[in-house]
């Protein structure tokens, strides 16, 4: 019988211990899981900062005092703005591209790189006189 309760008393040792190794595992893992928390908390907090941050770099004003400022960027004249003809409509109308819109076609004089739409969405329908993209 005394072995018997020995081996009983040996295994209830081993699940007291058990037990107690296992709360301390989850009371470290609950406080890493707060510290997680507060870190998520604090970068929320600091990208919620960086939007309103952004918004302000890049507000239209900002931008136009820097491009006038920093990069003598204007506003172009009407004598430095061309429009050019709808060409496509003119090509379904008739089958071929008529002259006068051929000749008012020059590519040469406004670099592909500012041949855009505000925003970066395709071919222009303005162009500049080469006046106006040497300023």
């Amino acid at each position: 019988m005394t072995k018997v309760n020995i081996a009983l008393l040996a295994f209830l040792v081993l699940c007291a211990l058990s037990v107690v190794t296992s709360q301390h595992r989850a009371r470290k893992l609950f406080v890493e899981l707060q510290s997680q928390q507060e870190r998520a908390a604090r970068l929320e907090d600091e990208w919620g900062q960086l939007q309103l941050e952004q918004r302000t770099w890049s507000t239209a004003t900002r931008i136009e005092k820097i491009a006038a400022t920093s990069l003598r960027m204007r506003m172009p004249t009407s004598a430095d703005v061309r429009s050019l003809p709808d060409v496509r409509q003119a090509q379904t109308d008739s089958g071929s591209v008529p002259e006068i819109a051929q000749s008012q076609v020059d590519l040469h004089t406004v670099p592909a790189s500012r041949q855009t739409r505000p925003g970066g969405r395709g071919p222009s329908d303005v162009q500049r006189s080469p006046a106006a993209v040497a300023r």
